[in-house]
């Protein structure tokens, strides 16, 4: 694993152990893992709750992206290093969930965003934003 994709690696594993957490059966992960994962700042805590959604399709992550960044200055969100950050974005507005259909999809909408140029990393944050 690239040293500089683990917090996406760790969120991702906390997304999938918190979608899979039921009332009849807890799910035991590693305590040091969900420490690092929901660490402050971490964007995880933020992301591990939310109802059942099925996965947003290449549409609405688009819009829900270009949503939030026309708003921002610069069109640049620097907090948004991946797409771990738009997929916290998008449970916060009941947009994705964090099952594991909807944790890929947006990875790989993101992706393919960023991929096709629809948006792109601002050179000096690492932030996302729309390409003009």
């Amino acid at each position: 694993v690239d040293p500089a994709r683990l917090p996406e690696v760790r969120y991702a594993l906390n997304a999938l152990a918190e979608s899979s957490v039921s009332t009849a059966a807890v799910i035991a992960a590693p305590a040091a893992m969900l420490a690092v994962a929901r660490a402050p700042g971490s964007g995880v805590a933020e992301a591990c709750r939310g109802p059942h959604v099925d996965p947003p399709s290449y549409e609405t992550v688009r819009d829900c992206m270009d949503g939030h960044l026309k708003d921002m200055s610069g069109k640049c969100d620097e907090s948004w290093k991946g797409w771990a950050e738009v997929h916290a974005f998008m449970v916060g507005k009941g947009l994705a969930d964090n099952s594991a259909d909807c944790v890929v999809a947006v990875q790989h909408w993101v992706e393919e965003l960023l991929r096709i140029k629809i948006f792109e990393r601002e050179e000096d944050s690492g932030g996302i934003r729309i390409k003009e």
